[in-house]
């Protein structure tokens, strides 16, 4: 697979979940994740999620949205669009 070859400095390997489709995720140990996440804000290190994983989550919400929004609602965000856009 893939992702066999990872290895985070700070982490043993029994402490990295992987799975065959989401490849490495963050550390299970919380101060190991805790120096993950400040390594991805601090620019040292970068937070590997796919596109396509990104893309699944994004249309999972664009879903649940659009069977919540009422016909009424959707009038009135269309209207507010076309206004923003057209000026009227």
């Amino acid at each position: 697979m893939w992702y066999e070859g990872w290895k985070h400095p700070d982490v043993p390997e029994e402490a990295i979940m992987t799975g065959p489709m989401t490849g490495p995720k963050r550390p299970a140990d919380t101060v190991a994740n805790a120096r993950h996440v400040a390594r991805i804000a601090t620019g040292e290190a970068e937070d590997k999620v796919s596109d396509h994983a990104k893309q699944a989550a994004g249309q999972a919400g664009a879903t649940a949205r659009a069977e919540s929004v009422t016909p009424e609602r959707r009038r009135e965000i269309a209207r507010k669009g076309a206004a923003a856009r057209w000026g009227n």
